[in-house]
């Protein structure tokens, strides 16, 4: 089983094509698929969407709400209650694709692995910052596509909650840092909509806690961790 962690926090607009891209994976996928849902905050209006959803999905899911905790927190509490002994991530604004999946059955030997992106922009973002390409992704690849087992995130210790953006990034340096294997697969695993409400638009803030990445594991070198 591969459980599929998707937090929410004022994702009204996006929700619904969240959900029913899961819809489009039913019945083709040769394994048994777990959606997360994780309210990180009050959200009537997400919290409607959902209900909705469960009620005419033949999907397994669960339901997690918590306080306003951030999305690292929602990430790794999502895990916790995961039942899948693989475990991915998507955002609630995102569509997910089912290369994700065909490419974890292709016996790949990478502990953790990481797909393309097929980006959407708004035609009105998109007119006003022609440079977001650079932007928000400098690769062509997204780091939260990242597909492994439930037993490596938890050895590497999940999701910096420090973090309020880049902490996939700041997670996978860790991981590698532990000696675990990267596989950048040349597969798409989501379809990414880029929109003026996504954090990692803020470069000012990314590059912030990049910096604080960096100067994290700077310190657990000088402390020989």
């Amino acid at each position: 089983m591969i459980s599929v962690i998707v937090p929410i926090y004022k994702s009204g607009s996006t929700l619904k094509r969240t959900l029913q891209s899961f819809e489009l994976l039913d019945g083709a996928l040769k394994f048994q698929l777990e959606v997360i849902l994780v309210f990180d905050g009050n959200d009537p209006l997400c919290n409607d969407i959902a209900i909705e959803w469960q009620l005419n999905t033949s999907i397994r899911n669960q339901v997690l709400h918590q306080d306003h905790l951030g999305v690292s927190s929602a990430r790794n509490n999502g895990v916790k209650i995961a039942s899948g002994n693989y475990i991915t991530f998507l955002d609630a604004d995102d569509e997910i694709l089912p290369d994700r999946f065909d490419a974890v059955l292709s016996g790949t030997n990478s502990n953790i692995l990481i797909g393309k992106q097929i980006l959407v922009f708004s035609d009105d973002l998109y007119r006003n910052r022609p440079d977001l390409v650079s932007v928000i992704a400098p690769s062509e690849h997204h780091i939260i596509s990242m597909v492994l087992n439930r037993k490596i995130f938890e050895e590497v210790g999940g999701f910096s909650e420090d973090f309020t953006v880049g902490g996939d990034w700041e997670f996978v340096v860790r991981a590698r840092k532990a000696g675990f294997l990267i596989e950048y697969s040349d597969l798409y695993f989501l379809r990414r909509h880029i929109h003026s409400g996504n954090a990692s638009l803020d470069v000012q803030e990314v590059r912030k806690q990049q910096l604080l990445s960096i100067r994290q594991h700077i310190r657990g070198r000088e402390n020989g961790d």
